[in-house]
């Protein structure tokens, strides 16, 4: 049976055009899609609620989250999600866990979300954990043609849930964690960053005095756009490297570069799974959100050198994950493998809230990395950068730099780096910034030319 009965039944008699998809099998709908290659965003999804007046099915497209609230107000009705046991006794004729997005052969009502309404095709759970079923959109709501439409869901495709911290001191967990600690070289950095009367000289002799970051440094300034800026073939002749280190890349530049390669000594590379994918990562992040932020720097009174901190540290939490545990970090390195147009978030919901990370897994790794920052006493702008980086409704003093951040993500995602959101670039990240996407685009392109040394930054580091 890759059917339920009771909806062949109704698609058959009805004479609705429809495909079965097999697959193999899989339990969850974001696999489901992703083993045959469609968008998740027009895959239904399904939750039944009941009151004392009786059940409800809920339909709307994966990537979006119920507000419980707003049906409860629009309704009228004391509305509770209904326990699995005993969603699968109405569903009877289906395979637990796999409910077709249709209530009328199950004697249940149903509300469907405005944006289903704006989609062409549809897919949906067919009863068994083996099949999707296709259908036009149209003829979807045809069949549900009794279903209450209007909306009820919020976007979560680049948001996830944050606990907050003092939830989690109640619940003991942060006490509990213990954290790697900064290096020292890290420290002395940031000390000196701080300090009111910092020297550029004091911090350019700290570097050279640690080959792996004179290496970096050297890498980072064989970037195109680096190399314009120093003019090579008019000063190289009278232009020490210190003197161009100090007035071309300055002291904030090249102390977020020197921290961020002291930093990652917190952690065994050799232990972390796919070590060089994460540095590549985030050396490309940096280096984009920068040029994204020197766009709009000067108009939105923005600094690129916090964008590229942002940049480096934003996902330090994946780190931090892989290092408290491993088993379930690994579980979520193969699940973003076969889930290639799955948002993290979302997988870490779904898939870490078990074993030893079940309370941390809660906030994702952007409150791991939110955590660790503050641990080691980053600035307060990279700490709250990285903890909201996947949520759209944060608004506070920061929320420029998030979506530079979020928005150099997808920008990755495209090249084929990370795991930013799937679907192209929003219009809602580049809206608030005054940017077009064409001028993103444009002002990454001599980047991009000089990809070999982000990626020679990347490897470098995976032999701590």
């Amino acid at each position: 049976m890759i059917i339920a009965a009771s909806i062949k039944q109704i698609l058959d008699s009805n004479r609705f055009t429809y495909m079965a998809l097999q697959h193999k099998r899989v339990t969850s709908l974001e696999l489901a899609a992703s083993l045959l290659n469609i968008d998740p965003g027009q895959v239904l999804m399904v939750q039944v609620v009941a009151d004392s007046d009786g059940e409800l099915l809920v339909v709307y497209p994966l990537g979006r989250k119920i507000n419980l609230d707003l049906c409860k107000q629009i309704l009228k009705r004391d509305l509770k999600v209904l326990p699995s046991i005993k969603v699968n006794r109405i569903f009877n004729d289906c395979e637990a866990g796999c409910w077709p997005a249709i209530g009328h052969p199950y004697h249940v009502d149903v509300i469907i979300d405005q944006t289903v309404k704006k989609l062409s095709s549809v897919y949906f759970a067919s009863g068994s954990h083996t099949a999707l079923l296709q259908m036009h959109a149209a003829d979807y709501l045809r069949i549900n043609s009794r279903a209450k439409i209007f909306s009820f869901t919020d976007t979560s495709e680049l948001g996830i849930e944050q606990v907050p911290d003092e939830t989690l001191d109640a619940m003991g967990i942060l006490e509990n964690l213990v954290l790697p600690e900064l290096p020292p070289v890290a420290i002395q950095i940031l000390q000196l960053s701080i300090s009111k009367e910092h020297s550029t000289k004091e911090l350019i002799d700290l570097v050279t005095q640690d080959p792996l970051m004179q290496q970096q440094i050297d890498y980072y300034m064989q970037l195109p756009f680096i190399q314009e800026r120093l003019n090579i073939a008019e000063t190289a002749r009278d232009t020490t490297k210190h003197h161009a280190i100090e007035h071309v890349l300055g002291f904030d530049m090249v102390s977020h570069i020197a921290l961020g390669v002291a930093a990652g000594r917190a952690f065994d590379a050799q232990r972390v799974a796919g070590a060089e994918d994460f540095w590549r990562h985030a050396f490309y992040a940096a280096s984009y959100a920068q040029r994204i932020t020197e766009l709009v720097a000067q108009r939105l009174e923005l600094d690129p050198a916090i964008s590229y901190l942002a940049g480096l540290f934003h996902n330090f939490g994946l780190l931090l994950f892989s290092h408290l545990f491993p088993p379930e970090y690994s579980l979520l390195k193969k699940w973003l493998q076969l889930n290639p147009k799955v948002s993290i978030a979302i997988l870490e919901q779904r898939l870490l809230g078990m074993g030893q990370a079940f309370n941390v897994a809660r906030g994702g790794h952007a409150q791991l990395g939110a955590w660790l920052l503050r641990h080691w006493n980053m600035p307060e702008a990279i700490c709250v950068i990285t903890k909201e980086h996947h949520s759209l409704t944060y608004t506070g003093k920061y929320a420029l730099y998030v979506r530079i951040i979020q928005l150099t993500n997808q920008l990755l995602r495209e090249d084929g780096i990370g795991d930013g959101s799937v679907g192209g670039i929003s219009e809602q990240l580049l809206e608030p910034l005054g940017l077009t996407v064409q001028q993103v685009y444009d002002s990454l392109q001599q980047l991009k030319t000089g990809a070999a040394s982000l990626d020679l930054m990347a490897r470098s580091l995976t032999c701590l």
